[in-house]
């Protein structure tokens, strides 16, 4: 199953939503208690944002136990991951996806969004 991956920044001039630029830069994890992969992939995400990514914030949703955010964010399989830079969408990745991929979508926009 192919997944897409979106690239786009607001201007530099576009201020950040709240007075912390921690929670408009996050990766959302949709995962489920059910689903072997989820729980095997979010140490492993974890790890990657601690050691690479620090000033991104990790948001973990379970789908069975917050439905409402699962429809909000058009999340309809399990692990989806979500980057978002300011408020917006950057980046989505479903299903079967490489810690390299991930990698990848993250790096242009955190170097960018952070100036590093």
């Amino acid at each position: 199953m192919s997944t897409e991956t979106r690239l786009s920044l607001p201007a530099g001039d576009t201020a950040p939503e709240t007075n912390s630029e921690k929670t408009n830069a996050e990766v959302i994890l949709f995962s489920s208690r059910s689903c072997v992969v989820c729980r095997t992939l979010k140490p492993k995400i974890r790890k990657l944002l601690a050691d690479e990514f620090p000033q991104l914030h990790l948001r973990e949703i379970d789908c069975d136990q917050e439905p409402e955010q699962t429809l909000r964010f058009g999340v309809r399989t399990v692990p989806t991951v979500i980057l978002r830079f300011a408020g917006q969408e950057t980046a989505r990745r479903e299903r079967v996806f490489s810690l390299g991929q991930l990698r990848d979508d993250i790096e242009r926009p955190y170097r960018i969004y952070f100036a590093v």
